[in-house]
């Protein structure tokens, strides 16, 4: 194959053949009949199974048996702001109104929801660490002068400051949420 750039030197197409015939594994056109073979499989055994299930709860008599009826968790009981009458068991049970159970929502939907934009800032931020060091690493003459050179000595240690600068400061962050959690 050519070099991709004027310093570089040409290489075998059979040096890759490794990296291709693994890559085979796993995108080929079997993956088409397999998917197609696992869907039909999967709708044939839930059929299967809901058959025997029938054909189980008849032979043992017990088609109108009821689940018996779970109790709710002591966490939701103790956190929930008032009861109600169940108007099918006359129970009074636990509920939170819509108002509450809505914020709860939508609260813990922006903490995922901010959560994910982090991750994606850190992705982010380390490929464009990578394309400017890349960047750099080319326009320097070889490789071994720039490991040599002021720049690599400068800019490695400085995006690892960084680094431990973000993660004490998402610690101590995390340390304060901790502990107003515990205190009363």
């Amino acid at each position: 194959m050519c070099p991709l750039c004027n310093i570089c030197s040409s290489w075998n197409y059979s040096s890759i053949c490794i990296t291709y015939k693994a890559g085979l594994l796993f995108d080929n056109g079997g993956t088409v009949f397999f998917s197609v073979f696992m869907s039909l499989w999967a709708v044939t055994f839930l059929e299967y199974w809901k058959r025997t299930c029938s054909a189980l709860s008849h032979r043992w008599d017990c088609h109108d048996f009821q689940d018996i009826e779970e109790r709710p968790r002591p966490e939701f009981t103790a956190m929930a702001p008032m009861t109600m009458r169940n108007p099918v068991t006359g129970a009074e049970e636990p509920y939170f109104p819509e108002k509450k159970r809505f914020n709860r929502t939508v609260t813990g939907c922006m903490v995922i929801i901010i959560m994910v934009a982090v991750v994606l800032m850190f992705l982010i931020a380390i490929i464009l660490y990578r394309t400017i060091l890349s960047v750099i690493i080319y326009k320097s003459a070889t490789a071994d002068s720039f490991f040599s050179s002021s720049v690599s000595k400068n800019y490695t240690p400085f995006a690892m400051e960084k680094f431990l600068q973000m993660f004490e400061c998402l610690e101590s962050l995390y340390r304060k949420y901790r502990l107003s959690r515990t205190l009363p």
